[in-house]
């Protein structure tokens, strides 16, 4: 593999295993007879609008290669977006789409159509990307929209693809609306559908794939000899099939592939996108170690790294990566360890198993940056790509660092902050927490602003000392006899 200097970012991993990442197949869709319900129970139903609503005329998203999926848009929700989403097809996944309706929907049973269209789209990485969603994960989101998804293009387009040239639309689109029926169906297996227009339902039931809660630790080796090509001194992390393919899941649901076009050997060749990519690799690392679930990095206890004596480097593989001449590392430690839980009497900034976390999410981000599509089973690190001198004392924070200064800013300066704590944004302090500085509130006024409020007090004092108000009857006074009946009159 060729060797590329830090400046130009290679990251100086090399892969030799192929990839060999399970898959577990989603047993396909049947339609059954819709069976009398009780009324406190009804079946979850999905209501169809018109097919304009679901084949946007105009493709405003970046088209998927190959036979991926994409979801629109990007990033991570707690909730739906009000936009709704775009599931967008790559051009070959498309063609399967139309291929399979061409055999299996053309004077066929609606039922073996649907049963030969679900896997194609159950074996592309839609599940990936549906994990973004939050709000919804816990009724397998990425399953119901397979389903929906389905059900839209044989509604739609058994008249269109079937009888003609047409192509299958690049893009289907979901409103907020559809989302929120999706939701609302919860956890159930099977689900009526049903169509605006003719307003007869059809039943379908699906399974969700089993999952597996197995725990996968990863490994590190380092050679003691020169091997296969490699020196003495190299690291190797070994990661299992089933822990690698949830990282590559959460590093799609976090948008590693605007991450790899970025890193491009081409585009590295301007200095401002070398540190865009560092910035991206870095962000990577730093939600692989911080904001993934609690099993995604999970280290051989053996591996974890021992306190290392007075002024002696920390013994443990760490990426040599370094924006403006500040590692990688030590941001990404930084803000995983401010958001760790802390163990009683744990010593101040040192934490050996946030070390290797962060260490191996940087390892890991910057090897699924530098070189897409290759395997993670397997993540070598020349021994000359690794830091040799960092101490425990280049991890801890400074005491007493003022939210305003230029080694931190924290906070705006001139403005409060409120009562949250923040945290320094620059260099080598970023993710350490500081000292706010509080403004007063201050109002500007007219010079004469308080001879005028002076004036006015002096002036409801002279008022105050007028005789009081007594009314007067001009003509004279008239008394009213009897003004109950005049009232009624």
């Amino acid at each position: 593999m060729q060797l590329l200097s830090i400046f130009t970012l290679s990251v100086f991993i090399e892969v030799v295993a192929p990839l060999a990442f399970t898959t577990t197949s989603t047993p396909p869709l049947t339609t059954v007879a819709i069976e009398r319900r009780d009324d406190a129970s009804p079946l979850p139903t999905y209501t169809f609008g018109s097919g304009s609503e679901y084949f946007p005329k105009r493709v405003a998203n970046p088209e998927p290669s190959g036979t991926s999926v994409q979801i629109y848009p990007t990033g991570i929700y707690d909730e739906f977006p009000k936009e709704g989403i775009t599931m967008a097809f790559g051009p070959e996944l498309r063609k399967q789409i139309k291929d399979t309706m061409l055999q299996n929907c053309k004077d066929k049973s609606r039922e073996q159509c649907r049963n030969a269209l679900n896997p194609v789209l159950q074996r592309t990485d839609v599940t990936t990307h549906t994990k973004r969603f939050i709000a919804i994960s816990a009724i397998l989101l990425g399953e119901l929209l397979i389903a929906i998804a389905a059900e839209t293009l044989i509604i739609f387009g058994e008249g269109i693809y079937l009888h003609n040239t047409a192509d299958v639309p690049k893009e289907i689109k979901f409103d907020h609306g559809d989302l929120d029926q999706i939701q609302s169906m919860a956890g159930a297996h099977t689900f009526a559908a049903v169509t605006g227009t003719s307003g007869t339902p059809s039943t379908i039931t699906y399974q969700p794939p089993a999952t597996t809660t197995a725990a996968d630790f990863i490994t590190i080796e380092t050679l003691t000899a020169d091997k296969d090509g490699r020196k003495a001194g190299d690291v190797v992390y070994r990661i299992p099939e089933n822990a690698a393919a949830r990282i590559q899941d959460f590093l799609g649901m976090t948008g590693i592939k605007d991450t790899q076009e970025k890193c491009k050997g081409q585009s590295l060749k301007r200095a401002d996108n070398v540190q865009e990519c560092l910035r991206r690799v870095q962000r990577h690392g730093m939600d692989l170690a911080d904001v993934g679930p609690s099993n995604l990095l999970q280290l051989s206890q053996r591996n974890i790294p021992a306190r290392p004596g007075p002024v002696q480097p920390i013994g443990f593989p760490i990426p040599n990566l370094a924006a403006n001449g500040v590692l990688l590392l030590i941001p990404v430690y930084h803000v995983v360890y401010e958001h760790a839980p802390r163990a009683p009497n744990a010593d101040q900034g040192w934490d050996p198993s946030i070390l290797a976390k962060s260490a191996i999410g940087l390892t890991v981000a910057a090897h699924a940056a530098m070189f897409a599509g290759q395997s993670m089973l397997e993540i070598w690190v020349d021994k000359d790509k690794l830091v040799t001198n960092l101490k425990e004392d280049d991890l801890a924070c400074p005491k007493d660092v003022i939210c305003v200064s230029d080694d931190c800013k924290g906070q705006e300066e001139g403005k409060n902050v409120g009562a949250m704590t923040p945290i320094c944004t620059i260099a080598k302090n970023y993710g350490c927490r500081c000292d706010i500085v509080t403004y007063p509130d201050m109002l500007e006024l007219p010079s004469d602003y308080m001879d005028q409020q002076y004036a006015w007090l002096e002036e409801l004092i002279k008022r105050s000392e007028l005789p009081s108000f007594e009314p007067k009857c001009s003509g004279g006074e008239q008394k009213l006899a009897d003004a109950a009946k005049k009232l009624e009159e």
